[in-house]
């Protein structure tokens, strides 16, 4: 019985029933049990990032940067980026909360832990200002992007950037991406 299968042991899930205790593999249909050997995703789940408090939100930032990082690795890099020094066990506290939240992802086997993002970059900046245009602005993005305008928050040379990329055919590169060098 694969990893999957034992997860669910005498469950059906979406009505494909799993070995288990008085179930042996050979009373399920062979088709069946090959359709569950062959398929190791029994669910999909769609999942957003939970909650972030502004502390939690640049522990995060950090991580996207660093890719993964110790506490004291995740500590130095906030001190570099805003210049306020945070005690040890106040970013251990931001990482613990982030890690019950399932924000990060930590990595026991080693000491000191290592702690990753379990949420791309991308998704959460998406998410945050979907959230954000729906609350302040009604889910009106001319309205945001007018008061940009009006307040200057945006300058013309970066409202003409702004033209020129939507004028731009999309290839499906992100051109904030880092650029990589020939493999």
């Amino acid at each position: 019985m694969g990893a999957s299968a034992a997860l669910f042991a005498g469950m059906s899930v979406t009505g494909v029933a799993v070995p288990g205790p008085g179930r042996p593999e050979s009373a399920i249909p062979p088709c069946q049990a090959y359709y569950e050997r062959s398929n190791s995703t029994i669910a999909v789940v769609t999942r957003t990032a939970p909650d972030l408090t502004p502390a939690e939100f640049n522990v995060m930032k950090v991580l996207w940067h660093l890719r993964r990082g110790t506490v004291a690795e995740v500590r130095a890099a906030l001190g570099q980026k805003d210049g306020n020094d945070l005690a040890y066990t106040t970013v251990m506290t931001l990482l613990g909360r982030l890690a019950q939240k399932g924000a990060v992802v930590v990595d026991k086997s080693r000491e000191p832990f290592v702690y990753k993002a379990a949420y791309r970059r991308e998704s959460v900046l998406r998410d945050r200002l979907r959230a954000f245009l729906r609350d302040v602005f009604d889910g009106e993005a001319d309205a945001l992007v007018l008061r940009l305008v009006e307040d200057e928050s945006i300058s013309l040379e970066e409202l003409r950037e702004i033209e020129r990329r939507l004028e731009a055919p999309d290839d499906g590169v992100d051109p904030d991406a880092p650029k990589r060098g020939p493999s």
